[in-house]
């Protein structure tokens, strides 16, 4: 399903990952262990390092695991349809559908691998613009279950991005094709019609796949490199010749203009009530690009307090606090409203008080 590609090392990236490798072992730039971080080249690496470690590879390692965990929960429910087994396969869409969340703020690399069809796109078709393919997808669901062609791998290896992903899965475990939503009635029609166990086995074959590749390729082999994206990553080595610090700022500040401009906070996970739970995940993995998590030595916050810009850093606390408030009231319009704000701060203040050059972008990242 992916398209393979023809991906060499260039001799400055293998003396780039041995750089990398050494502020691996010298902390925060050469100074001791309890110094509090100045802003330097080599403090940004290791803050870029840690975000990396302890947040975009965590991420993709728990969608990648939770789309797992969901392929053996479906076999079982397939295998015995009882209330039960529904919740757990519909408890483990929640999870899924949170953990893609998560990993959605960095849309590059193994990920954003195709100009036109990117593999993101297969797992979350509103990506494309925000447009809502909800009515494709209860068609299509009903026109698989009516039909009597085979539904195996080879019928669903041809599938279109905007009939596949977790809208298809979330629109397959919470309601019936009638549109009813109760659990009693969604068993009914697993029982009296058996061809819907093999639409939700082949739909999450084609998340698993994906996320299975997304999590070889950051950890262990890019492109058939030998050499995990992580590693090219924090080497300089990225898909557009971007900096590595400038790709991840503006592939964040894209995200939060997708969620304002295409008003995410109103059209996703409507069927399943999730909407609020993934607008918080997806948050809280922006928030940690720069406050870094428990485990992080060294965060972007404390670069930039260290630089003089500490009024810089209230201004983006202060707008993430609103943007949970948001979240907790589940306003749209003060949700876009944050948003908003925050794309401003990924845009400018942040790289600004960084000393990062992002330059203009006007794209919503999808």
């Amino acid at each position: 399903m992916m398209r393979e590609k023809n991906y060499t090392l260039s001799t400055p990236v293998c003396a780039a990952l041995v750089f990398t490798a050494f502020l691996g072992l010298s902390g925060c730039g050469g100074e001791r262990q309890n110094d509090e971080p100045v802003l330097t080249d080599a403090t940004l690496a290791t803050a870029l390092r840690q975000v990396t470690d302890y947040s975009i590879v965590p991420a993709v390692d728990t969608f990648a695991q939770a789309s797992s965990s969901m392929s053996a929960d479906i076999e079982a429910f397939c295998n015995d349809i009882s209330a039960d087994s529904l919740v757990q396969v519909q408890d483990d869409w929640r999870t899924l559908a949170q953990a893609w969340y998560r990993v959605s703020p960095y849309l590059f690399g193994p990920v954003n691998d195709d100009v036109v069809f990117p593999d993101y796109l297969y797992i979350d078709s509103l990506r494309q613009r925000g447009n809502n393919y909800l009515a494709t997808v209860r068609t299509d669901i009903s026109t698989m279950v009516e039909g009597a062609f085979e539904l195996d791998g080879r019928y669903f290896s041809t599938k279109e991005f905007n009939k596949v992903g977790i809208l298809a899965l979330e629109v397959a475990l919470f309601e019936t094709r009638s549109g009813l939503t109760s659990n009693d009635d969604l068993l009914a029609e697993y029982r009296d019609e058996p061809r819907k166990c093999d639409v939700i086995r082949g739909l999450n074959n084609i998340v698993a796949g994906y996320s299975s590749n997304m999590q070889n390729e950051w950890t262990t082999d890019y492109q058939n490199t030998g050499t995990s994206y992580r590693d090219l990553f924090l080497a300089g080595d990225t898909e557009d010749g971007s900096e590595p610090l400038t790709l991840l700022l503006t592939r964040a500040q894209e995200h939060l203009d997708y969620l304002k401009q295409r008003s995410v906070s109103s059209v996703a996970a409507m069927v399943s009530g999730e909407t609020w739970v993934l607008m918080q995940a997806t948050l809280e993995a922006v928030e940690a690009i720069v406050a870094g998590t428990g485990s992080s030595g060294v965060s972007f916050y404390q670069l930039m307090n260290s630089a003089g810009q500490s009024t810089a850093v209230t201004t983006v606390q202060e707008n993430f606090a609103r943007a949970y408030e948001a979240i907790r009231d589940k306003n749209t319009t003060d949700f876009n409203t944050a948003c908003a704000l925050l794309d401003g701060n990924f845009k400018r203040d942040i790289p600004d008080a960084l000393a990062v050059q992002l330059g203009i972008n006007f794209s919503d990242g999808d």
